[in-house]
């Protein structure tokens, strides 16, 4: 029997893919894995679903051994559970996991930049990280349809524990991508600012504007010079705030509430906060108000009260 759920026997699938403890590691590692209990039937079968499934790019290796530095951290935290009484923490794991990840595929880079016959080096998977202790991480995407003039905008914040403070997302006009990318900046800005949060980092993974906010605004986009202008005078409110481009991949939770609230745009209405992320019998839910839409594939759901 399961020593930390108590209601499963202790099988290899059940261990490191169905305990209800192990959903959040997934689901919070970069590589935003929901996993769907009722098609698992052995490991072995899933591990070759997921891997026939991802896309044949450099980076496909980088991604399964990810998955085996996960699943030998959620070993370790089991036996640390069951010898010494531990409580387990899916945070722990997840941290742990990708820094040992992050280790091993340096050490791989530099081993093969020695060689005298220059091979393709895999880039590094970069993941979330929480913040440094007292500052809060906000998180912005946006997501832009052409020729329809709207766009959703994904709006999240962590504390320097790696907690889900709050959360944001909502519908906007944008006549451009890079607008709609910078409009969720300052949205997330002024969502802190609600929120009476003084030291934040911002994180984006649109390179133009935060280039432009980190170096010179007068010298980007003049469409963007007010919107910019507006950020800069919202964050000096701020007594401690960090602009930071991150990629896709340690942006993931933020594009997802940005795809869901475009996707979903007459049903969540600038201004619906997340109230709370969980996981439910059909996917993730995400509580917006009194609002209900629904996005499986996404993997989200959004719940009413």
């Amino acid at each position: 029997m399961c020593p930390i759920c108590g209601d499963e026997s202790e099988s290899v699938e059940h261990m490191l893919l169905l305990c209800h403890w192990v959903e959040p590691i997934w689901f919070g590692s970069y590589l935003n894995l929901w996993i769907d209990k009722i098609s698992i039937t052995t490991f072995d079968k899933w591990l070759l679903s997921f891997s026939s499934s991802l896309n044949g790019n450099s980076g496909d290796k980088d991604i399964m051994t990810s998955i085996g530095y996960i699943c030998w951290y959620i070993w370790k935290m089991r036996c640390k559970t069951a010898i010494e009484s531990h409580p387990p923490s899916p945070m722990v794991v997840i941290c742990e996991s990708h820094a040992a990840c992050r280790s091993y595929l340096n050490a791989q880079a530099s081993k093969n930049a020695t060689c005298r016959t220059p091979v393709p080096v895999a880039q590094t998977p970069q993941f979330w990280s929480p913040p440094a202790n007292g500052i809060v991480k906000i998180n912005v995407d946006a997501s832009w349809k052409p020729g329809h003039h709207k766009a959703g905008i994904g709006v999240i914040l962590h504390d320097s524990s790696g907690v889900f403070a709050a959360g944001l997302a909502c519908s906007i006009a944008a006549d451009s991508v890079i607008e709609a990318e910078t409009l969720a900046i300052l949205e997330g800005c002024n969502f802190a600012i609600q929120h009476g949060h003084t030291r934040v980092v911002i994180e984006s993974d649109s390179k133009e504007a935060i280039s432009c906010l980190n170096r010179s605004i007068p010298r980007g986009r003049w469409q963007l010079y007010p919107i910019l202008c507006s950020i800069r005078n919202s964050c000096s409110t701020f007594r401690d705030c960090n602009w930071s481009w991150v990629p896709r991949t340690a942006n993931l939770a933020a594009d997802h509430l940005a795809k869901l609230a475009m996707v979903n745009y007459s049903l969540v209405p600038c201004g619906y906060t997340l109230k709370s992320i969980s996981k439910g019998d059909e996917g993730f839910v995400v509580e917006v108000g009194k609002m209900v839409g629904v996005q499986l594939e996404l993997g989200f759901v959004i719940g009413e009260e």
